[in-house]
């Protein structure tokens, strides 16, 4: 997973934070003062309008020995096409 806009390499933990929940709305305040964030859309739906779109507003990166929250607009997760790699890890979506 590669964080933006400098391009660190990290891993998701599987924590996330909508946007109404307190740990998200600080989050984007501080970064919107440095970085374009657009949480107009599917960003500032309360979580429970949000299940169904899977999307978190910031979610707990680990970066070397180090774990933080990052908002998701700036984490890249890679998809791959070949079958296999998420089942041996265990995190297949169905």
């Amino acid at each position: 997973m590669l964080l933006g806009p400098y391009g660190l390499s990290g891993f998701l933990t599987g924590q996330t934070s909508h946007l109404d929940e307190m740990v998200s709305s600080k989050l984007v305040e501080e970064w919107k003062k440095f970085y374009p964030l657009d949480f107009s859309s599917d960003w500032s739906d309360s979580a429970s309008q949000c299940h169904d779109k899977g999307v978190s507003a910031a979610v707990m990166v680990v970066v070397g020995e180090t774990q933080m929250w990052y908002p998701s607009m700036y984490v890249v997760v890679p998809h791959e096409e070949r079958t296999g790699g998420c089942q041996k890890m265990g995190i297949c979506a169905t």
